[in-house]
Parts: structure tokens; C-alpha cells; sequence
């Protein structure tokens, strides 16, 4: 609008210059076309709030699953504490060293947790339907899943510490034993090492990761599940701030694996080849715990920086390099679940 058009309008609107102006300028008036209530402060106020308790009556049954998740976590080691040594004591196995995993010990606790968060899950389905099951279902490609995580899993942990190796940090030997006790210890911790990422990963990628992203959506939900994933982890002997960190990074390309395929099977086999390469293949520590049975034997010798120190290849730099790769790989080998029907309420 012209200098002069504006004036005769002006002029039309009988003097009233202030909002004749308003108009040939083309402001637009406070108010309902702002999206803002006409009340001023309070009532924008009173709107957030109002917004605030909608969303709460939106979302009661996922709010009420979150806390049955909450509780279940605090409560697990008290109440799966004396079945685990009531079972280990039935069967004869002694309690493991401090920092130390024995395979048939840490089998049967690992599988009182998976029992546990797959109760936790039924009763989460029937808090607020269909809770995680479609995540968990065996589909066609669920095996086929499976096996590629758990062999990139195993393929980027096992490159991390031939890379140490390869910088002259740390020199591998193999571990006494003939080829039958490697092959026997080898399959029982391959065994115990799938059953206890399958633990974590309906707890932190199921569970968490449903519930998570029905509240906040998908970005919010990588990022709050990989601190989780990480946090959950923090009073693991000998943690470190790299291997912290690194944690949370495996943490959000393990819930990215969950969006992308719409399945928790990548996950659970990418965690478990990594978890089974670090400490019962290379006998690396894993997480700051030793395994007993353990095929080759990795002697560290530099600096922890480059090779982990106490926690273990886990908590080197070149881990970092790792997590990179694997989610080269999920992307080249997994193709995206477009639909999303898995992660639906």
C-alpha cells in the first residue's frame, strides 16, 4: 500500500488514525488470530496449564505404564535377588569372584531378568494396549535380523580391538584350554550373552522406547533411551566418562535399529555379537567385568584412552569409530520401516 492509498484510509476510517493504521499497515490484532487468549498473562498462563492437564488426560494409560516400568526397575534386583540365589545354590554353582562373570551364573540371573520384564510387559499390554508385544513378534525377517546384528555387532567390536592391537596398544595370545572346552565355553556365552541383551533390550527398547516415543515422539525418544541406556550402566566397575558416552551413542543406534525395522531382533543380535566378541571371545574385560572361559586373551599395555583401561575395549576411542560403522551397516542392511505399525498405540 501507497503513502497515499494509506492516508485515505485513514481519512475513511473518520479519525480513528490509530486503527485505520493498524489496518492499512496489516498488522494483525492480538488475540485469537495470534493463537493467544484475549485475557493477557493470566490467561495464557491458565492455557498452558490447560494444555498441560489435556495432555496428561490424553496419555493416563501410557503415563500409568511409564510408572509400572519405574517401579518394576527399582524393585527388580530385591525381589529377583533370592530366586537367583535360591536357583544357583540348587545347582551347585558357586558364587562368581568380585568383577568376575561364570557363564552358568550369570545365565541364570539374566534369565530371571528376562522373565521379569516379560511379566513387566504383560501387564504394561494391558495397561496400555498393545503394550510391546508387536515388537517382540517373530515375523518372517525376525531371525534373518537376528543373525545380521549379531554378526555387525561382533564385526565392530572385534575391529575396535584389532585396532588396539594394530597401534601396539595392547598384543592378543590364546587361552589355555583345548579346542573342545573353547567350543563348549564359546556356545554357552554365546547362549548367555543373547539372553541378556534380550533382557536389556525389552527393558530399554521396548519398554522404555514405546512408551517413550508414544509421549514425546521419535527424537525425543533416541535421545531420552540412549542417556537411560547409559545411566542404567553408570555403577559398573571402573566406569569411565568415554565409556559413558559411548554407551549413550550405542544407545541411540540401537533405538534408531528399532525405528528402522520396526523390531527389537536387530538389537538384541547386534548387542549380543558385540557383548560376546569383547569379553568370552577376545577375553577383554566387558563393562568392567571379567569373563571366566574365554577363548583368546587380550593384554592391554597402553594408554586408556586408546585402550579402555579398567572398563575394557568398550570404553576406548576407537569404540566411537565403531558405533559409527554399525549404523553404516544397519542402514545398508536393514531397509526402513515405512509404516511403523510396530510402534503404534
Amino acid at each position: 500500500m501507497t503513502k497515499g492509498s494509506q492516508h485515505a484510509s485513514i481519512e475513511r476510517a473518520g479519525g480513528n488514525s490509530e486503527d485505520a493504521l493498524r489496518d492499512g499497515c496489516r498488522l494483525p490484532l492480538p488475540g485469537k488470530a495470534d493463537g493467544l487468549p484475549l485475557g493477557g498473562v493470566d490467561d495464557i498462563v491458565g492455557h498452558r496449564e490447560a494444555f498441560g492437564w489435556r495432555f496428561i488426560r490424553g496419555h493416563v494409560r501410557t503415563l500409568i505404564a511409564v510408572m509400572v516400568v519405574a517401579a518394576g526397575y527399582f524393585f527388580q534386583d530385591q525381589i529377583l535377588t533370592a530366586p537367583y540365589h535360591h536357583a544357583r545354590t540348587w545347582l551347585g554353582i558357586s558364587p562368581p569372584p568380585p568383577h568376575t562373570l561364570v557363564c552358568s551364573a550369570f545365565s541364570i540371573l539374566v534369565s530371571f531378568r528376562l522373565i521379569w520384564w516379560l511379566a513387566i510387559a504383560r501387564i504394561v499390554a494391558f495397561v496400555d494396549p498393545p503394550g510391546i508385544a508387536p515388537l517382540l513378534r517373530y515375523r518372517r525377517r525376525a531371525l534373518s535380523y537376528l543373525l545380521k546384528g549379531m554378526a555387525i555387532g561382533f564385526a565392530v567390536m572385534s575391529l575396535t580391538i584389532l585396532t588396539i592391537v594394530a597401534v601396539g596398544a595392547a598384543h592378543l595370545c590364546s587361552s589355555p584350554g583345548s579346542a573342545i572346552i573353547h567350543i563348549a565355553h564359546g556356545t554357552g556365552w554365546l547362549l548367555a550373552e543373547t539372553i541378556g541383551a534380550a533382557e536389556e533390550e525389552v527393558l530399554f527398547r521396548g519398554l522404555l522406547l514405546v512408551l517413550v516415543n508414544r509421549l514425546l515422539g521419535e527424537r525425543a525418544t533416541i535421545v531420552i533411551t540412549a542417556l537411560a541406556f547409559s545411566l542404567a550402566h553408570g555403577a559398573n566397575p571402573s566406569a569411565s566418562s568415554i565409556w559413558m558416552v559411548r554407551l549413550a551413542a550405542a544407545g541411540a543406534l540401537l533405538a534408531y535399529s528399532v525405528f528402522r525395522s520396526g523390531t527389537v531382533w536387530w538389537g538384541i543380535g547386534y548387542h549380543a555379537g558385540w557383548n560376546f566378541a569383547s569379553a568370552p571371545f577376545f577375553g577383554a574385560v566387558g563393562s568392567g567385568y571379567r569373563n571366566e572361559g574365554h577363548i583368546l586373551s587380550l593384554l592391554p599395555s597402553g594408554s586408556a584412552v586408546i585402550t579402555g583401561g579398567t572398563v575394557g575395549p568398550e570404553g576406548s576411542i576407537f569404540a566411537f569409530l565403531a558405533v559409527v560403522i554399525g549404523v553404516g551397516l544397519l542402514v545398508l542392511t536393514v531397509p526402513q520401516d515405512r509404516k511403523r505399525r510396530n510402534l503404534q498405540g
